[in-house]
Formats: C-alpha cells, sequence, structure tokens
C-alpha cells in the first residue's frame, strides 16, 4: 500500500504531504490499478469483505492523520472536522489524477514550467486550506 509505505514525518501537516505524494505516485505511474479501484463498480461486498476493509483503508489512514493536526474548521467536533477535511484532500487529489488522466490535459495551454510544477503548487494549496502555513 503506497499509503502505509510512504515516507513518515512526525509533524502531521508534514505528513500529510507525503500521503498525498503517495497517492499520486500511485495514481500516476499506476494508471490502470488506479482507474480500476476507482472508475469501476465494487462487487457485491457480501461476497467480498475483504475487499471492502481495503477499499475502506486509505480513508481510514488519512482520518486518522487529520485527527492529530489542528484544523480551520472551528465550529466542528475533531472527528467531524477530520472526515470532512479527508473528503476535501481525497476529492481534490482524485479530480487532480483524473484531469491528468485525460485526453484533456493536451489541450490546454500549460507551459513546461506549469506542468512540472503544479502538483506540488497543488499540495501547497491543500495545505494552505487545512490550516497549514
Amino acid at each position: 500500500n503506497h499509503l502505509e509505505n510512504r515516507q513518515r514525518c512526525s509533524d502531521g501537516f508534514e505528513d500529510l504531504g507525503f500521503m498525498g505524494r503517495a497517492y499520486l505516485e500511485f495514481a500516476l505511474t499506476k494508471p490502470l490499478q488506479y482507474r480500476l479501484m476507482f472508475n469501476t463498480a465494487l462487487p457485491d461486498i457480501k461476497d467480498h469483505p475483504d475487499m471492502l476493509r481495503e477499499s475502506q483503508r486509505a480513508f481510514s489512514i488519512l482520518h486518522e492523520r487529520l485527527q492529530s493536526v489542528p484544523l480551520s474548521d472551528p465550529g466542528d467536533q475533531i472527528e467531524e472536522s477530520a472526515k470532512h477535511a479527508a473528503m476535501f484532500l481525497w476529492s481534490t487529489l482524485h479530480g487532480c489524477c483524473s484531469i491528468l488522466h485525460s485526453d484533456v490535459v493536451k489541450t490546454l495551454d500549460l507551459t513546461a514550467r506549469e506542468k512540472s510544477t503544479m502538483l506540488e503548487r497543488m499540495m501547497i494549496r491543500l495545505s494552505m486550506a487545512l490550516g497549514s502555513h
């Protein structure tokens, strides 16, 4: 598992960055596996309980890490805030990966520099959105 085998850091926000980069690395280096995992229907979970556990594991890893960092959601309880943040991060990274896997990226007028810095700049903006500057 890319998330479990990532480089780790005791600083929660920095570790979240390592998690995000591991997710992106998996999606971009193993595009067929990534699409199989996220763009196909799951089989009946009653017949495949192990698959259900595995499909929930990545979210659990992210959610647990988010519970250990101060988030910018002052009105939420810690667990609720962490779930919202986990869905925000996951959907943003997933959306980016889906766009990068599509042919539409080739039609955009992006410079080589913009393409090479896009993912790192996205990670910085995600960090800012969570309240880490």
